[in-house]
């Protein structure tokens, strides 16, 4: 998205060079974010250009409209992380609504709230990663994405998904203070599970 008028500030204090990024020639501030305009003339921002998905076949994915539409669909859901840069489909990562870990600031693996209605007996995240409700919950709510309107291509259908053992949080790392998600510390921190997902052609 970008702006100009009398509200867009001079340029950056003692910073021509990144004064010069932000601002062009004519005046335009370039914020960096995507967006979208409704019927009505409201802009939405959907995300940041940095954090597009850009997939083997050249399509670009916004991730965060996919993520909270996902998140919306699965209330036990607590997190989600679309994965699928220059790779043939997208997955997610997924984490579960557990109970805050009071010691550490992170969460524990103790389901609690709607993540304990899903399969009844289920009440950690281990035992959810290999319950087979659980397994039919998710692949039933992504199905419903995949065939909604929120999903307007083939390249932004989810194939694939996994449950990871704990959820983002400051002190594991994938959050910044502003609670905004560090998308290659979880790459990096979950490569493992990634590549499993996609298997070694991918």
């Amino acid at each position: 998205m970008i702006f100009r008028g009398r509200n867009i500030m001079m340029g950056y204090l003692k910073e021509e060079a990144k004064s010069k990024e932000t601002i062009d020639v004519d005046g335009w501030l370039h914020s960096g974010d995507v967006g979208r305009m409704d019927e009505q003339g409201m802009i939405y921002i959907t995300g940041r250009i940095k954090e597009l998905i850009i997939t083997a076949g050249g399509e670009n994915v916004a991730p965060i409209p996919l993520e909270d539409e996902l998140k919306r669909l699965m209330p036990p859901i607590s997190g989600v992380m679309v994965i699928g840069d220059r790779k043939k489909f997208l997955i997610v990562l997924l984490t579960l609504v557990t109970q805050p870990n009071l010691e550490t600031g992170g969460f524990s693996n103790q389901l609690k709230g709607d993540a304990l209605a899903v399969s009844p007996g289920v009440t950690t995240v281990e035992q959810a990663q290999k319950d087979k409700t659980w397994a039919a919950y998710i692949n039933g709510k992504i199905k419903e994405y995949n065939s909604s309107d929120h999903c307007v291509s083939n390249a932004q259908k989810v194939q694939k998904y996994a449950i990871l053992p704990t959820d983002f949080s400051i002190p594991g790392g994938e959050l910044t203070a502003t609670m905004k998600l560090k998308r290659k510390v979880v790459e990096e921190k979950y490569k493992a599970i990634i590549d499993g997902l996609y298997g070694p052609d991918e």
